[in-house]
């Protein structure tokens, strides 16, 4: 899927998705392997630089978001702000830049502006 489909697929989305979380991974260069333990028992692990464990909330999470939009900021200067409305479920970030990036919770606009800066330095798909 290319990264501005991603975006807004984020967008539009009304609340944290772990689907959306794994396909936020994907495109931002994570890996997935699945671990068969002793037992037989399947588990899938997130692989991202020279880490692997768990897949992040990244739909969910604030600090989880501020994590990876840390992690494809080439620069690691990206400075910037949020807002939110909770009644009206509506949230922007701002980052240096980018055009403002809306959502539905400050986490997942931190996703898209996380996914814009991707997008800029990947020529747009993943």
């Amino acid at each position: 899927m290319a990264i501005p489909d991603l975006i807004q697929e984020i967008e539009n989305a009304s609340h944290p998705n772990s689907e959306l979380d794994a396909r936020i991974a994907l495109a931002c260069g994570w890996r997935r392997r699945v671990r068969e333990d002793n037992g037989g028992t399947r588990s899938v692990v997130w692989i991202s630089d020279r880490r692997e464990g768990h897949l992040p909330p990244f739909t969910l999470s604030v600090d989880a978001a501020l994590q990876l939009l840390k992690a494809v900021d080439p620069d690691k200067k990206s400075g910037g702000g949020v807002s939110w409305v909770p009644e009206e479920g509506l949230a922007t970030c701002g980052v240096f830049g980018l055009e403002y990036c809306h959502a539905h919770s400050v986490a997942m606009a931190l996703c898209v502006a996380a996914l814009k800066i991707r997008a800029r330095e990947t020529g747009g798909e993943h």
